[in-house]
């Protein structure tokens, strides 16, 4: 039997019929979830560490209301109108002629109605697994804004000015949008200025169009897409133009001011009685993908009951994002030429450092790293391209309560086991060993993961401010090396097929009556000649240099050997806790370098003809 309900559009479900682009697969290791403003992902399920990733639908896309199918978004030509009327949403042409049916308005019961907004501030937060392997940085959906709720007669005229800001430094598929919007218990209607590809169009150039956008669940339209220029100064008013008082019901234009084809004109729709200024963004990776600006002010600010000015008294929502400072600031609340600043970033501060630490991702590119007085970790990069980024930048966590800090002037080793990809790690004030990552394809990961092993009481501690020495042997595997409280030298490692084991190992000899140990906090050095093989060296507590080597055939040697010189009394020593270079210059080849006693710098090799030569040359 034929179902009366369904259209040609839809297909008919165990449920009903419905529109084709709301039934989507989930795949066997997948589940849906439903979100706090009722918008449906598909994840993933949950793995052993109860984290999940999410993976949207592939039709869904961000607008400036939120994610929703592709299908439920439509283009309002210029010249025509959107109106509420019998039920339906229809596309009114100038001359009053139906143009386009676009359905049913969506009803909504009472216990489901709230402001559009409460989807969105609830931000995406991309959770990474363990380990090297990253996730997205930045988080998704509105980031920062403020709010003015009017309590009054309905609002007659809502305008602000900004400034088209600069592009952004770099370009990661990103997309930005600003506006000044306004909503009622349902939708929102807006002018909005944006960077990057929309479901509209766009590209990493601005563009300009007004949007009215339904609630989770609800329908999306949009004027034509204008494109602007960073300078160009552009004013967002949204109108009233008209009511019918006995049905509660009014009409409203959106428009950028003076700029033709970006209106879009509403009739018969509820009253909108909340103003915002907002930045929301999508697929960010680094801080950098903000506007290349501190801050956007949304100024000349203007709010018009009839001939009247209400006084204004504008929020700035605490509850946004700030995984890189994003935050606003209401400078002004007059009106008319009230102001509400918009920050992309925490206000650059110099940072007073007490070491650093870099490495290069590719030819093109360095990154460096430093902490600074209260333990904050940062960073700052330097590319072919665009040189240095305009601020450090913190890598924080908001799992912490602090945003993760360590103790100030921590070392901070970093590597780069392949192109576009960088390992860092550091020791927490809980003595604990802590890493993070960063992929040119997702940015920093956002968190830092502890490299624990359940054996010990604490799950391994080192005294803070220990280095770290971190060496990757392939892209696929990583070596950690540091000195433990007891004064013993530990190992673990991670590789791409197994994860971090769980433990950390002691490197021992057992000619020594403490297994060999050192100061702890002594750095230990480590070098690869080659993939199977690993030499390490450090200094002991009496200040000799000592070596041991890993080999993939023998595993570790056992033993640590001394390198000596007979020539001096001590058998050649230096302070103890000392740090050591080595290199190899090739595989059968290594050379040594160190600070003696009298301050002097110290070299020996080593090669696989001749051995060490049992002499340390002053340089």
């Amino acid at each position: 039997m034929n179902d009366p309900k369904a259209s040609d559009d839809d297909v008919i479900t165990p449920g009903g019929p419905r529109p084709a682009g709301q039934v989507h697969s989930v795949g066997p290791d997948q589940k849906v979830r439903r979100d706090a403003g009722d918008n449906y992902h598909i994840v993933s399920k949950e793995g052993e560490t109860g984290e999940s990733q999410a993976v949207p639908p592939e039709d869904l896309v961000p607008t400036p209301g939120g994610y929703r199918p592709k299908s439920l978004i439509h283009a309002v030509e210029p010249g025509h109108v959107l109106r509420m009327a019998g039920g339906r949403i229809l596309m009114v042409n100038a001359a009053g002629q139906v143009v386009t049916d676009f359905g049913p308005v969506l009803l909504r019961p009472r216990t489901e109605i709230r402001r559009v907004l409460a989807a969105n501030v609830a931000p995406t937060r991309r959770v990474p697994p363990p380990g090297p392997i990253q996730a997205p940085g930045l988080r998704d959906h509105w980031i920062t804004f403020a709010g003015w709720q009017n309590q009054g007669p309905p609002i007659t005229m809502f305008s602000t000015t900004w400034v088209v800001p600069p592009a952004p430094r770099t370009n990661n598929g990103q997309l930005i949008y600003l506006f000044n919007g306004m909503t009622n218990a349902a939708y929102i209607y807006q002018p909005v200025l944006q960077w990057g590809q929309s479901p509209i169009g766009g590209g990493n150039f601005w563009a300009i169009a007004s949007w009215y956008v339904d609630g989770p669940k609800g329908k999306a339209f949009h004027s034509s897409l204008v494109p602007v220029k960073p300078g160009d100064t552009v004013v967002g008013v949204i109108t009233l133009t008209g009511n019918s008082a006995s049905l509660g019901k009014y009409n409203y234009n959106c428009q950028f001011q003076g700029i033709p084809n970006a209106s879009l004109a509403m009739e018969n729709i509820d009253t909108l009685d909340w103003c915002c200024q907002t930045l929301e963004a999508y697929r960010l990776k680094e801080p950098s993908d903000y506007p290349n600006t501190d801050d956007t002010e949304f100024g000349n600010i203007e709010i018009r009951i009839n001939a009247a000015a209400p006084p204004l008294n504008w929020t700035a929502v605490p509850e946004g994002v700030s995984d890189c400072g994003q935050h606003t600031v209401v400078a002004s609340n007059a009106n008319p030429n009230g102001r509400v600043d918009i920050f992309y970033r925490s206000a650059p501060e110099p940072i007073v450092a007490r070491r650093v630490s870099g490495v290069s991702s590719a030819s093109d590119r360095v990154h460096v790293f430093t902490t600074d007085a209260q333990g904050g970790v940062y960073y700052n990069r330097w590319s072919q391209t665009d040189s240095w980024l305009g601020n450090w930048y913190r890598l924080a966590d908001p799992s912490y309560g602090d945003g993760f800090t360590v103790p100030p002037g921590s070392p901070l080793t970093s590597l780069s086991r392949f192109q576009g990809h960088i390992d860092l790690f550091t020791v927490g004030r809980d003595g604990g060993i802590y890493g993070t990552g960063w992929d040119q394809n997702d940015g920093w990961a956002g968190d830092w993961y502890r490299v624990t092993d359940p054996s010990y009481g604490d799950q391994f501690t080192v005294p803070p401010g220990s280095p770290i020495t971190a060496v990757s042997r392939y892209p696929e595997h990583l070596d950690l090396f540091v000195v433990g409280r007891d004064g013993g030298v530990y190992t673990t490692w991670w590789d791409q097929k197994g994860d971090w084991p769980g433990q950390w190992d002691r490197i021992t000899d057992p000619g020594y009556g403490d297994q060999f140990t050192v100061d702890p906090g002594t750095p230990v050095v480590a070098v690869s000649r080659f993939k199977e093989h690993l030499d390490l060296f450090v200094v002991g507590r009496g200040g000799g240099v000592y070596g041991t080597s890993w080999d993939e055939s023998t595993s570790w040697a056992g033993h640590w050997y001394r390198v000596t010189d007979p020539g001096y009394g001590d058998q050649f020593t230096v302070p103890p806790g000392s740090p050591i270079t080595a290199l190899s210059r090739f595989r059968e080849h290594l050379d040594l370098f160190v600070v003696g006693r009298d301050g002097g710098i110290y070299c020996t090799w080593w090669d696989q003809n001749g051995n060490w030569p049992n002499r340390w040359y002053r340089l």
